[in-house]
């Protein structure tokens, strides 16, 4: 996924791009709130987690019960 087609228009500095660079987890409260992107584009980025990356290596870890 190209960075450029989840921030707004204007130039973002390169902490921003360090961050969107990074987990799923990270991405997505990035792109809410410091990239600008629309809700759609945040919702995406955030059922992410599940599937990619540290929350999706931490979801495969728990138990059937929850733990």
């Amino acid at each position: 996924m190209n960075t450029r087609e989840l921030t707004p228009n204007p130039p973002i500095d390169g902490a921003i791009q360090w961050l969107l660079a990074g987990d799923p987890a990270i991405r997505w409260q990035t792109l809410r709130d410091l990239g600008g992107a629309n809700e759609g584009v945040v919702e995406r980025e955030r059922k992410r987690i599940a599937r990619d990356g540290w929350g999706a290596r931490l979801l495969a870890k728990q138990d059937p019960d929850g733990r």
